[in-house]
């Protein structure tokens, strides 16, 4: 029998520095053109950003971009960091498994119809990812790891062995590691190792369901 995939939350943070047209961009592609939609889409603003930011978010808020899935958006004073925003995002979460997303990226719409239903066997996952500039349709390098959770392991000795922008996990396994913590550039690379060192279980799909804006 096919597996019922579990309630999840997207986690999406955005700040200052990013573009409001990409920041859009990425709402849509993980809510309204999933084929496999979200529970929730939590969207963490870490500290004030510029008007073009805040009216998509706005919009965002008033369900014009989301096809109907609930938004939560948790409002930073100040900016904490990549870090601290998730934290505090994940703490704003509902639901156990938390879908990550960036915001200059664009999720596939099959991603989480293919992602979602390996969670029944594992605490962290995360697919290929094919890089790109402006044109969705043009297409470059392809960024994939091992599915094999040795392999994944021995990969993690010297390297990320997951792609953050398409990772999904459990909040529990995220937690039993310590969370995130700051390391400068390296927040997901140090909580993914943690998490392999505390017993997370672990595998990668091999398709690319993200494409990362280069």
């Amino acid at each position: 029998m096919p597996v019922v995939p579990e309630p999840f939350s997207v986690l999406l943070p955005v700040y200052r520095g990013d573009d409001a047209g990409f920041f859009e961009r990425a709402i849509t592609s993980v809510t309204r053109d999933q084929e496999l939609r979200p529970d929730e889409l939590v969207v963490v603003v870490d500290g004030p950003v510029p008007d073009p930011i805040a009216a998509v978010l706005r919009r965002t808020e008033a369900g014009e971009l989301t096809a109907g899935v609930p938004v939560r958006v948790v409002a930073l004073p100040t900016n904490l960091g990549l870090a601290g925003a998730l934290q505090a995002g994940l703490a704003a979460c509902r639901h156990e498994v938390v879908a990550r997303a960036d915001a200059d990226d664009v999720s596939l719409p099959d991603r989480f119809e293919r992602q979602l239903p390996l969670m029944a066997d594992v605490d962290l996952l995360s697919s290929a990812i094919v890089e790109f500039e402006d044109d969705e349709d043009a297409r470059g390098l392809v960024r994939a790891w091992p599915s094999d959770p040795v392999e994944i392991a021995r990969t993690a000795r010297l390297a990320d062995p997951f792609n953050h922008p398409s990772v999904v996990y459990r909040r529990s396994a995220v937690r039993a590691a310590g969370g995130y913590q700051h390391l400068a550039r390296l927040e997901d690379y140090w909580l993914f190792v943690r998490m392999i060192a505390a017993g997370a279980r672990v595998t990668n799909v091999a398709e690319p369901l993200v494409l990362y804006r280069v």
